[in-house]
């Protein structure tokens, strides 16, 4: 989502006219007057009934739509095609959810999580091969998709964050902060793993060191 709005905030910086069109139409505090502060016009319940409604109305004025997530581009790309025909269509990956699945599956040996997997790589490349261009964060995700896809147009648009720095020096900080949602469960592998292998080691030749883990659904 952060990623998301500074794609927006850059695309209207450009001098682009942008609309942000969220999936479950919600207008939720503070980030809808967040994104209207930045000249994007937002469009939302009740003003909108449906994305395929907003598309039946607006779709032949629309150069270029982004179709963000695998789920919801599935959701929405009959749609834009029938009423936007002329405009360029984006499938904004944001991580590919059958990698994330696949070394899942590697690690759990779950046959679920592994059919999943083959699954969602299934719906990933259908959506590839419908699209105009799609982009992923990662050189190592694009690579991946040029094997298999070499005539599709893959490119990389990382995730993007505002760096504010700081005033103390390194020398003077202390402690590790892991910030993430825990509803990916590469999250929380991420922080067991970290917890039980890593930090006993830092433990030793560091003393008084904490480990401070921040987020949703922990």
């Amino acid at each position: 989502s952060v990623r998301m709005f500074h794609i927006l905030t850059l695309l209207r910086d450009l001098g682009h006219k942008v609309t942000f069109l969220p999936d479950n139409l919600g207008d939720i505090p503070p980030y809808g007057d967040d994104i209207r502060k930045r000249g994007i016009e937002f469009v939302h319940h009740p003003y909108c009934k449906s994305v395929r409604s907003y598309l039946e109305k607006h779709g032949q004025s629309l150069d270029v739509v982004i179709l963000s997530r695998c789920d919801f581009a599935r959701k929405h790309i009959a749609a834009t095609r029938q009423f936007a025909p002329q405009s360029w269509i984006i499938f904004d990956t944001v991580d590919l959810h059958h990698l994330r699945l696949g070394r899942e599956a590697e690690l759990t040996k779950d046959p679920l999580i592994e059919a999943t997997a083959a699954e969602k790589e299934r719906q990933e490349f259908e959506l590839i091969d419908e699209v105009d261009e799609t982009w992923v964060v990662s050189h190592y995700e694009q690579q991946l998709l040029e094997a298999k896809r070499p005539h599709g147009s893959i490119e990389v648009v990382p995730t993007i964050v505002e760096v504010r720095g700081s005033d103390t020096p390194f020398s003077l900080r202390h402690d590790f902060l892991f910030i993430g949602s825990f509803q990916p469960s590469p999250n929380a592998a991420a922080v067991l793993y970290f917890a039980q292998d890593v930090l006993p080691e830092i433990l030793q030749p560091l003393h008084g060191i904490r480990f401070y883990v921040i987020g949703g659904k922990a």
